[in-house]
């Protein structure tokens, strides 16, 4: 629950003071009035090795490891869906270090 509270700060003799002249219980949000900031989905096509991001929020930058641990691929994207061809990578573990705004998610894909 959310409570409102109205307030005043008085100043006398040398003393500031808050009174609280109201507390008044509000519903301003609700769990289903929230948009999560970070919902990345990904699909993996084996078929043609495309992957397609998507994420109610823009995702600013995507960063691609390989099993090793090494960065083999830098997006710098902002919008809400991306499409990245890996017909030139090996196969193999791949992870995705995903930004949306200061929040990282990390998803991982098989390529065979």
């Amino acid at each position: 629950m959310v409570v409102l509270l109205t307030s005043t700060i008085v100043q006398a003799q040398g003393f500031t003071s808050l009174m609280i002249t109201s507390i008044t219980p509000e519903k301003i949000l609700s769990t289903a009035s929230v948009m999560p900031i970070a919902d990345v989905h990904v699909l993996f096509s084996s078929e043609n090795s495309i992957v397609k991001f998507t994420n109610p929020s823009p995702m600013n930058e995507i960063r691609v490891y390989n099993s090793g641990g090494k960065l083999v691929n830098t997006i710098l994207h902002a919008s809400n869906a991306y499409v990245l061809n890996m017909s030139q990578f090996k196969s193999g573990k791949y992870c995705f270090r995903i930004q949306v705004q200061d929040e990282i998610i990390t998803k991982i894909i098989v390529k065979e």
